[in-house]
């Protein structure tokens, strides 16, 4: 079996059955290794992530340039949604992510928001 280049990560199974991924980043003050660990439910999923995370570090991102998801969101809605709604539902999914999304999440930096975190902060609707 031939060794994975430098910064190819590592991907393997856990035992209840979910995928992790780690990514060496470096070295740490204290000598121990940097580890950025990602986990998903299946083996692509993972490698799409890292790939996606390699591409961020090629283009000189780290984790602490990644912006707030409060950021990203609201610049989302005023430069791109802004154009593509009816003034109506604008103002509405406007008010959404204000009073809703953002109070819950805004604070996660948005490489480390995923799915899970979304469905157990966010408060489930009323049946």
């Amino acid at each position: 079996m031939n060794r994975r280049s430098a910064g190819e990560g590592n991907i393997s199974q856990r035992a209840n059955g979910t995928w992790t991924a780690m990514i060496q980043l470096g070295i740490k003050e204290d000598g121990k290794p940097k580890v950025k660990a990602f986990y998903g439910k299946t083996r692509k999923e993972l490698a799409d992530k890292l790939a996606d995370f390699r591409e961020l570090t090629k283009a000189g991102y780290t984790d602490e340039d990644m912006p707030e998801f409060r950021t990203y969101i609201t610049n989302w809605l005023y430069n791109v949604k802004v154009n593509e709604l009816k003034a109506m539902s604008f103002d509405r999914l406007e008010s959404t992510i204000k009073n809703h999304i953002i109070p819950v999440v805004g604070h996660f930096k948005t490489n480390m928001l995923t799915d899970t975190i979304i469905q157990t902060q966010l408060p489930q609707p009323a049946k």
